[in-house]
């Protein structure tokens, strides 16, 4: 079963994505990424179960992935 909302790594993302995160002095590895539509998503820092979002993704470009 495939998991809707989940962590990514920052690793994974896309170049321009790692410059940002880099350019805030993001401190972290990973991001939870939060579906909100097919393509929408939420990208944040998840800390004692509280999100605090960092970037909102209207076409899920941060974390390109291939079509099913």
């Amino acid at each position: 079963m495939e998991q809707i909302n989940h962590f990514e790594y920052i690793a994974d993302m896309t170049k321009a994505a790692q410059k940002r995160a880099k350019d805030i002095h993001l401190d972290v590895d990973q991001l939870f990424s939060l579906r909100l539509t097919g393509k929408e998503r939420l990208y944040g820092v998840l800390n004692n179960g509280i999100f605090s979002v960092l970037w909102y993704d209207s076409e899920h470009e941060i974390y390109p992935s291939a079509k099913k």
